[in-house]
């Protein structure tokens, strides 16, 4: 198996380097991110929306430190970001063969190395490379935890990183805890247990402002009000709720059960869109594309899936299985991103189940050949 990890590391390197040289490009919130990184290097605090970000741009921070010349600091950031992409490269195929077997590793390790929607966001000094690196170090770490109980401390660590990267990790922490929590035994399990309580106390200070400004600024009911399949692109007519409380779990539920089929419409609507990489600007080649090969590989992820349930021992299928439940929760009570990028995040996770599914058909294909 040697040389087939030797040319997906250097399918990997070559793609990933052809989107690095292409670097550092700033878009979106990148300001934000150097902003605050400045912020927080001269005055220790970090400030408005900037909160929700804290782990990146403590990242950034951390780099601004490293050297004065910006364009260095630019570049140093694309570079990490991309040995950081490696990292979670590896983690993928271990998580592969400790899951489903070796085959399996070696396709969802191929599909992460040629996946454009995910390695293009490599030189762009935006959160989308850190946190989907993270996402999978985290659950790497958490699944060799739960035999090796001695890289708790490493797992919590990766996690925090994870949580505090951009809001979307917060959607994912629960997962990780219940999972820790969960799988762990004896003396380990009390140990994590104290020690995601202090870190959580820890974090409280970070996370309260970031969920504050997220439930002041992000209402869900505006969102569902709005109608918004796909960010500022792509909408559908939606109810108004009239004489809302200043609670917003109280209309939220007043929204859903007022309105259950239009509610379930539109957010079935926003998982298609961000599952099958809708968007109305591409090519007829483009988009032929992806009719093909991302139903093809959800397919196989199902498969995948169906059979992990039918034939696994072992749980630990359901870490990746809850992290990909969770951010499709968010996708589906926010909106679908015009860049795939909220579905980036977990594509790797699902890419797990793909290679294993293929693996499945594969070996169904080839006993049925036998037999006749």
């Amino acid at each position: 198996m040697k040389w087939q990890i030797s040319f997906i590391f250097v399918l990997f390197l070559v793609i990933t380097g052809f989107h690095v040289m292409s670097g550092p490009m700033l878009a979106g919130d990148s300001d934000r991110y150097l902003l605050g990184a400045e912020e927080l290097k001269n005055l220790g605090t970090i400030s408005g929306k900037a909160n929700r970000y804290s782990g990146y741009i403590a990242f950034i921070s951390a780099i601004k430190m490293v050297t004065d010349n910006h364009d260095h600091q630019l570049k140093l950031i694309v570079v990490f970001q991309a040995l950081i992409l490696m990292v979670a490269l590896i983690c993928l195929y271990r998580i592969g063969r400790h899951l489903f077997g070796t085959p399996s590793a070696l396709i969802a390790a191929t599909l992460f190395s040629v996946n454009f929607y995910l390695l293009r966001w490599t030189p762009f000094i935006l959160t989308e490379t850190m946190f989907t690196s993270f996402v999978i170090i985290s659950t790497y770490l958490c699944l060799i935890t739960s035999e090796k109980p001695r890289f708790l401390l490493l797992s919590v660590g990766a996690v925090l990183i994870t949580t505090t990267l951009r809001p979307n990790g917060i959607a994912l922490l629960p997962v990780f805890l219940c999972y820790l929590i969960t799988r762990l035994k004896g003396f380990s399990r009390l140990a994590a247990i104290i020690l995601l309580a202090t870190t959580i106390i820890g974090i409280l200070p970070i996370l309260h402002p970031i969920l504050s400004d997220t439930a002041e600024n992000e209402s869900l009911v505006d969102k569902l009000e709005s109608g918004t399949i796909i960010w500022d692109t792509e909408f559908m007519d939606m109810p108004k709720l009239a004489n809302r409380s200043e609670d917003q779990v109280t209309d939220i539920f007043r929204y859903l059960t007022t309105w259950p089929l239009e509610s379930t419409k539109l957010m079935a609507n926003r998982l298609y869109a961000a599952y099958f990489y809708q968007r109305s600007d591409y090519s007829l080649v483009h988009r032929i594309f992806l009719v093909v090969v991302i139903p093809a590989l959800l397919l196989l992820a199902l498969v995948g899936l169906i059979t992990a349930i039918r034939r696994m021992n072992s749980v630990d299928y359901l870490l990746p299985t809850f992290l990909i439940l969770a951010q499709s929760t968010v996708i589906a009570i926010s909106f679908a991103d015009h860049d795939h990028r909220f579905i980036s995040y977990i594509m790797p996770l699902i890419f797990l189940f793909s290679g294993f599914g293929a693996t499945v058909v594969l070996g169904a294909a080839v006993s049925t050949r036998r037999s006749t």
